[in-house]
């Protein structure tokens, strides 16, 4: 099914749906690449210390991240 079939069906705007599927954004395209090159193929990612983890944080990485970081 089209996207704008979605957005007539969820009364958005279809012109305004169209055009930011048209739109170029860099930024996006840099993550979408650098997203493939890792070989990831959903969301949310989570990549901590260069490992990504799928689908949420395990609790134990969660937890490292909690804490406080010294910087000095």
């Amino acid at each position: 099914m089209e996207s704008t079939t979605f957005a007539a069906a969820l009364k958005l705007n279809a012109r305004a749906l169209r055009a930011c599927l048209k739109r170029e954004d860099q930024a996006l395209d840099r993550d979408i690449a650098a997203g493939i090159e890792l070989d990831l193929h959903g969301t949310p990612v989570f990549v901590v210390d260069g490992k990504p983890y799928m689908q949420g944080l395990p609790p134990s990485v969660a937890e490292q991240l909690r804490r406080p970081v010294d910087w000095r």
